[in-house]
């Protein structure tokens, strides 16, 4: 059997989706994230979401970003001792991460980067995910799965 490695940072969903397929553990984390998402956007109306691992050392986390998707948020699996800052214009704030917590929130126009609040071995693992009301047409987001 040949393995291909992991890539550094971004494992995109075909791996996310092996997991759940496999793991009732992570099937269970995939309702929870539907329970979320649900829950904060109160609606039964379709949606579709796009999701990966994160595998970070120190020195590869995630420097400013947003994500061109409505909605954007991340489970921390093994976030280490880690914060995720955040900015949209004049608005600052900042999420310390904890093993299990799931963040959801907007994804466009939100910047955001993880600071690295001491040293640590090993791999910062977090599962991220991107949730859009209406996919495009013609389809150029093949990642993306209904949210059932």
């Amino acid at each position: 059997m040949i393995r291909r490695p992991p890539r550094s940072t971004l494992d995109r969903s075909s791996a996310a989706s092996d997991v759940y397929k496999r793991q009732p553990l992570f099937w269970l984390l995939f309702k929870d994230i539907q329970t979320v998402v649900r829950t904060t956007l109160q609606t039964d109306e379709p949606l579709w979401m796009q999701c990966w691992f994160n595998y970070h050392e120190p020195h590869q986390v995630l420097k400013w970003h947003d994500h061109h998707f409505p909605y954007h948020g991340y489970v921390s699996i093994d976030p280490k001792d880690s914060t995720t800052l955040f900015k949209e214009g004049d608005i600052k704030y900042e999420i310390k991460n904890e093993i299990g917590n799931i963040y959801f929130g907007k994804g466009w126009d939100r910047m955001h980067m993880v600071r690295v609040d001491s040293p640590y071995e090993g791999k910062r693992i977090t599962l991220g995910f991107d949730i859009i009301c209406q996919p495009d047409v013609p389809d150029d987001q093949f990642s993306i799965i209904p949210l059932l």
